[in-house]
């Protein structure tokens, strides 16, 4: 009897086993399932990132060449600038030349009224 109620027992923690096994093996194949979906979310997220940088990296490369070129531009236009003074200077020096032998006649014929 002794034997038989020991072996009952052991039966029904067994069984109880059992069904404890059978939960947790459940729940850890749940789990798997959300850790491979959390997985495929960040795998996703991961390549999106990728995808964003890869952008922003061509945006960044696009601006430089941008800012580069207008640099050029204004270094041209300052050089053209810088021409165009030249040029004026050079002409300014000229009529200021041209208005001093004018006034120069000028005197001149002025003295040449006043003695006659």
């Amino acid at each position: 009897e002794e034997i038989s109620t020991l072996r009952e027992k052991l039966e029904q923690k067994d069984a109880v086993s059992r069904v404890k096994i059978q939960e947790l093996t459940q729940l850890l194949r749940s789990r798997d399932e959300e850790i491979r979906i959390r997985d495929e979310e960040i795998s996703t997220l991961r390549g999106k990132l990728e995808e964003n940088d890869a952008v922003s990296a061509g945006s960044v490369q696009e601006q430089e060449k941008l800012l580069q070129t207008r640099d050029e531009e204004i270094s041209t236009l300052r050089e053209k600038l810088e021409q165009k003074d030249a040029v004026s200077r050079v002409k300014i020096q000229e009529l200021t030349q041209l208005l001093r032998s004018r006034d120069e006649e000028i005197r001149i014929r002025d003295e040449e009224i006043s003695t006659l």
